[in-house]
């Protein structure tokens, strides 16, 4: 048999075989319309093809004999026997291609191999997206065969579904065959996701030496960012990728100071997420600087502390000498003690007071101690560690005056204002520079629990004032908590009580047009709507002032409030509206006008 000959029939070979791939296309059980296919189908229809070993055979064999026929063509000015055999064939596979999975695989080689232009192409719908959603799947299940086969049959190896090319998805998972026959079909390795990572950052971060080696690109990938500024560097200490760590610094040159866009270091990311073996790494065998500090000022110390690795911390103090309470501050003053106690890490203040030989009391730059940050965060076991174990001050204060239970009652912490007034003996009526106790503090951020404990069960004086005689329940209707404010008045607040400028509750729920507040405090608490402040000013002109329209309307036509009422001044709320914000409150001076 002739060299010729042979090649004829492994080409009619190739196309019955295309046929039969063709007559067998859709998978059972799958819908026949393939745009209503979801990923699983694909991925079925992935897992048939991936069964059909000597598909992109087929398709390339015929590739290359198509090219031969061409150049034989040009060469001796005449088609060869076999080539117009093939051609037929090929034709009569084209007339079998309908709307089933095999013709949008096959569509475009057809095309390409009978030299049919766009016109041909019109006739039938494009099967690009089809051929596109294939290869994707494919990657997906390290079909490298079937990827081959698909690029083979046109699709494009660049295409983005998800916020991610092939080529991305096959560097995360770490298969190399998939990913270097997308790099010789010549993939794009600077392509991103949504986050911006490239291929050498996913492999990086998931620790794919290998991959890390195929992808890498030179200079330009070697500083490669994705959104963030994260290099490859720090996704692999992040994720405590030791070999890939060295391989990046080592080999390809990786710079192990490079900072992110928050400043930190490989170093900070690797002490985060307590990767001890990467920190020692890191700093004993490729030098990293181990007092490298973020934008923030933060140390590595305080990544770890903040994070609770206490054997980071252990192995960054004893092991690298990284650790100087003096000059262990960042920005704000807060120490790796601050951070660990504000994010509750018991085991970490205790190994930092007693075996670093901390200071429990250090203040940031707001005066806040190890124990302010743990009662501001509810973290209760840290309260009770700090103040019972190692002593910590329960009444120190910060340089507004706040005690740790003003910070657990301003943030609603019921067990904590519980645990340090009843266990610690808090003292629960302490003020701060405003003359604020834990109860103003609560009240003023709705925290109704807190307000009820601090009350009902620890017995706080509910009518105390701060500097300027606001009780709780100012604080309450200025903030416009008006289940608060309802609470309040149950437990016995007195809704009379004036401030320094001697306004009520009412005044102020009335200057801010908080009708529900103005109406409950009328009509179920008593107080007089007409009541005035130091400057004979009553709820209407304050309604009047600040345009609360609907709060007026209510003053007027359900309270009945006297609208000649006059202030010091001899002013009505309507002179109030017409000669100071006349122009901007037309509808409350007619709300006003009306019967005067």
């Amino acid at each position: 048999m002739s060299k010729d000959e042979a090649r004829r029939r492994i080409s009619i070979t190739c196309i019955r075989y295309l046929m039969l791939c063709m007559a067998r296309s859709t998978p059972e059980n799958e819908p026949p319309n393939t745009e209503s296919w979801e990923p699983a189908h694909f991925e079925k229809y992935a897992e048939d093809l991936h069964q059909r070993q000597f598909l992109d055979y087929a398709l390339n064999h015929l590739k290359q004999l198509k090219k031969d026929c061409t150049l034989r063509l040009q060469q001796l000015k005449k088609d060869c026997s076999h080539c117009v055999d093939n051609e037929q064939l090929v034709s009569q596979l084209s007339k079998q291609l309908t709307k089933s999975p095999a013709s949008l695989l096959f569509e475009s080689w057809i095309d390409s191999y009978l030299g049919w232009g766009v016109a041909a192409k019109e006739q039938r719908p494009s099967g690009q997206d089809f051929r596109n959603k294939m290869l994707h799947a494919a990657t997906r299940m390290h079909y490298s065969r079937v990827v081959e086969a698909l690029l083979t049959a046109g699709a494009d190896k660049d295409s983005c579904l998800l916020q991610k090319t092939p080529l991305l998805i096959s560097a995360e998972a770490g298969d190399v065959a998939t990913a270097r026959l997308l790099l010789r079909r010549g993939a794009r390795t600077d392509a991103k996701d949504d986050k911006g990572q490239t291929a050498l950052l996913l492999a990086a971060k998931k620790g794919h030496d290998t991959m890390v080696s195929l992808v890498f690109d030179g200079v330009a990938h070697k500083k490669a960012e994705d959104h963030e500024g994260r290099t490859a560097l720090h996704h692999a200490a992040s994720n405590g990728h030791d070999s890939t760590v060295l391989l990046l610094v080592k080999t390809r040159h990786a710079d192990k100071e490079a900072k992110d866009n928050s400043g930190r270091t490989a170093l900070h990311h690797a002490a985060s997420n307590g990767h001890d073996s990467t920190v020692l790494l890191l700093v004993q065998s490729l030098q990293a600087d181990k007092e490298a500090m973020d934008n923030s000022g933060r140390t590595v110390i305080h990544h770890a502390a903040s994070n609770g690795h206490d054997s980071t911390v252990l192995l960054l103090v004893q092991s690298l000498q990284a650790y100087n309470e003096a000059k262990g501050k960042d920005k704000s003053g807060r120490t790796a003690l601050h951070d660990a106690a504000s994010n509750g890490h018991d085991s970490t203040v205790l190994l930092i007071v007693q075996s670093l030989q901390a200071n429990k009391e250090a203040k940031d730059k707001s005066g806040r101690t190890a124990l302010h940050h743990a009662a501001s965060n509810g973290h209760d076991s840290t309260v009770l560690l700090l103040v019972q174990s190692l002593q910590a001050d329960k009444e120190a204060k910060d340089k507004s005056g706040r005690t740790a239970l003003h910070h657990a009652a301003s943030n609603g912490h019921d067990s904590t204002v519980l645990l340090l007034v009843q266990s610690l003996q808090a003292d629960k009526e302490a003020k701060d520079k405003s003359g604020r106790t834990a109860l103003h503090h609560a009240a003023s951020n709705g925290h109704n629990s807190t307000v009820q404990r601090l009350v009902k069960t620890l017995g706080a004086d509910i009518e105390t004032t701060d500097i300027i005689t606001f009780t709780s329940l100012h604080y309450a209707t200025i903030r416009g908590h008006q289940r608060t404010v309802r609470l309040l008045a149950t437990c016995g607040a007195n809704a009379r009580a004036k401030d320094i400028g001697g306004r009520e509750a009412l005044h102020w729920a009335a200057l801010f047009g908080d009708k529900t507040a103005v109406q409950f405090l009328v009509n179920e608490c008593g107080v007089n709507g007409e009541a005035t402040d130091n400057l004979t000013h009553t709820a209407l002109h304050f309604a009047a002032l600040f345009g609360r329209e609907s709060t007026v309307q209510l003053l007027v036509n359900t309270l009945h409030v006297n609208k000649r009422a006059k202030n010091k001044e001899g002013n009505t709320a309507l002179d109030v509206a017409q000669k100071v914000l006349v122009s901007n409150y037309p509808q409350v001076v007619t709300v006003i006008k009306i019967d005067n």
